[in-house]
């Protein structure tokens, strides 16, 4: 098989190619973008070519590794059909975030033939994979506050002298019901659950939320991740909820 990174085709087979693939579980188990190293080491024969020109190859090598964010990937000796069904190979539409040359070639020593016969060199790429699902909520929490019991209301009013005397000033109250929560999608603000009382919320007072995404990368590369959004109901019974706050997979 070939290499090739940013139209640069290494000869068939003159790569050595050691990948690792890892993804980050978060505390919520959910797995986020799988992380790509390409580390690389090859050598570049002479042959039948002048010393000049081998170093003219060699700086071609070189110069298209100067480049982030450029595709590549193994393919088949007829340059053109990505080996193993693609897997193996990338571009800007299908990584998340920057594609890094965090290992530009460089020579690996210059002892015996060394530049002479041949250039031993070495390359590292790193970049990140889009999750299959690119709707991930990634973070997620709701909770229900239930003030009060609907029992009566009374307060103690006081004296010009003895106790204060205690007052009931209804027999009935309302419970007060809060509900809250944030939740944080991977590409976009994530669907939120209604109000668990829907005909006993106070509309006026509903608040939503939506923060800032993190800006991943740079340049052309870059990707907003991380979109939060927060909200809360205000609701107002004679009779309160017994419903449960709702997960990530209620959504």
């Amino acid at each position: 098989m070939i290499w090739i990174y940013n139209g640069y085709k290494h000869a068939l087979y003159e790569v050595g190619l050691q990948v690792s693939v890892s993804s980050p579980i978060s505390e919520q188990g959910i797995a986020g973008p799988a992380r790509w190293t390409f580390y690389g080491q090859g050598e570049l024969l002479r042959g039948n070519l002048s010393q000049d020109e081998m170093f003219t190859e060699y700086n071609k090598l070189a110069a298209a590794y100067q480049v982030d964010n450029k595709p590549g990937g193994l393919y088949m000796p007829d340059k053109k059909t990505p080996a193993c069904k693609g897997l193996y190979a990338f571009d800007p539409s299908n990584c998340f975030g920057n594609i890094y040359v965090v290992r530009r070639p460089a020579l690996l020593n210059s002892e015996g033939a060394v530049l002479g016969t041949h250039v031993p060199y070495e390359f590292q790429i790193d970049f990140e994979r889009y999750p299959t699902d690119r709707s991930q909520v990634i973070q997620w929490e709701e909770s229900i506050q239930i003030v009060g019991t609907g029992a009566a209301k009374w307060h103690y009013q006081g004296n010009l002298e003895g106790n204060p005397t205690r007052i009931q000033s209804r027999e009935r109250t309302t419970i007060t019901v809060v509900q809250e929560g944030e939740g944080v999608g991977l590409l976009g603000y994530p669907q939120f659950p209604g109000p668990v009382l829907p005909n006993d919320e106070h509309q006026d007072i509903r608040k939503v939320r939506r923060s800032a995404p993190i800006l991943y990368g740079n340049g052309e590369g870059a990707v907003k991740k991380n979109w939060p959004i927060r909200w809360e109901y205000n609701m107002e019974s004679l009779f309160g909820t017994s419903q449960q706050p709702s997960s990530r997979l209620d959504i």
